[in-house]
């Protein structure tokens, strides 16, 4: 095999990686957009819920003015729930995110130095 051909396989075989690499990495992306979807939006699920809570607290409430407090403060302490949840699904949401774009990236990186490696390997060898 002359210099040239070798040098056109090795960047055939370069091409080739980086082109499986993508594919790769798309493939292992692919869910993490529905994950950032669901840490972005679930607070504010939660935040709607509880105005929707609010403004039904205040919607009822025939009788005394203390029975009307003691309904107001009960219905505003059920109506902080969806907040708490919605944050417990955001932080959750978010945090998976967080950790599943780092192991990307350092697949990503391991990946480059395969490639790095395989090529090095293959100028080394006197085929």
């Amino acid at each position: 095999m002359t210099q040239k051909e070798r040098t056109q396989a090795l960047d055939a075989a370069k091409r080739a990686s980086a082109r499986t690499a993508k594919l790769v990495h798309y493939d292992m992306q692919r869910g993490l957009s529905s994950v950032a979807s669901v840490a972005a939006s679930a607070f504010f699920v939660g935040i709607l819920g509880t105005l929707l809570g609010i403004v039904e607290s205040f919607t009822g409430g025939d009788g005394s003015k203390s029975y009307f407090l003691a309904l107001i403060t009960d219905l505003l302490s059920q109506s902080l729930f969806p907040t708490a949840v919605g944050l417990f699904v955001a932080l959750t949401a978010f945090c998976g995110y967080q950790y599943f774009t780092t192991k990307l990236e350092g697949f990503d990186v391991e990946m480059e130095n395969a490639t790095l490696n395989l090529l090095n390997q293959l100028r080394s060898t006197n085929i």
